[in-house]
């Protein structure tokens, strides 16, 4: 990460004005997405060094959400979207989350919890899938979840990330991360279904990917996925 910048934020606004994401029909470029970071933050001062969980099964306004809560929050946990009832209330319970962020909005959970010093970097809080019992949390920074992310590079090449994991995992974010620090562009399918993704990947000209082994069976058996650059 850039020594001139301590969040996400910041890092993304010295990227040149260029799509650096793209999601359905938007291209979401530095400026965009600073913009729609700094109307959040703006909204909601209630947020300011709370701890605070995120789930979105939408990846676009995840990313926008994150973007506007580091540094900003205390701590934000992560949550799979399709997480509820008890489960989701235990889980929230148990790391102490004050606000609850969603697409309905902000709901407030616990918001008399102590809030962080804003002086410490914002944790990010990772869940296990929760398959074998129930899901464990696990804690980063910024600074950790960067540590093998290469920097900005001049390149003959574009690269065009192809996101195949869901952004709320730990390998999801790590890609979401090297394209988002590098400058390159980040392509979002529109859902996780293989037809999908294989087709935004290919109309998007995604020519980086990284992808469990199942998965990348899956794309060579699919076949088209060969149409990427």
């Amino acid at each position: 990460m850039s020594a001139k910048a301590d969040t996400l934020l910041g890092a993304i606004g010295q990227h040149p004005e260029q799509p650096l994401v793209i999601h359905r029909d938007e291209q979401l470029t530095p400026s965009r997405l600073c913009s729609a970071a700094g109307e959040i933050k703006a909204a909601h001062p209630e947020l300011a060094s709370a701890s605070i969980a995120l789930q979105f099964s939408n990846t676009r306004e995840l990313l926008v959400n994150l973007l506007a809560l580091d540094g900003y929050a205390g701590e934000i946990l992560l949550l799979p979207p399709c997480l509820s009832g008890d489960r989701l209330t235990d889980l929230v319970s148990t790391v102490g989350s004050a606000y609850l962020l969603n697409e309905n909005g902000v709901s407030a959970l616990a918001p008399e919890q102590e809030q962080h010093s804003g002086d410490d970097a914002t944790a990010w809080l990772f869940t296990t899938s929760g398959t074998t019992g129930p899901p464990k949390v696990y804690s980063h920074t910024l600074n950790s979840l960067t540590a093998t992310t290469r920097p900005p590079r001049v390149s003959a090449r574009e690269y065009r990330w192809g996101l195949a994991y869901q952004a709320h995992r730990f390998a999801g974010m790590q890609v979401v991360l090297q394209a988002l620090l590098s400058g390159n562009t980040l392509v979002v399918p529109p859902s996780t279904d293989l037809p999908a993704m294989v087709e935004t990947f290919v109309e998007h000209r995604v020519n980086t990917l990284s992808a469990t082994p199942s998965q990348w069976r899956n794309f060579l058996i699919h076949g088209a996925i060969r149409g990427c650059s």
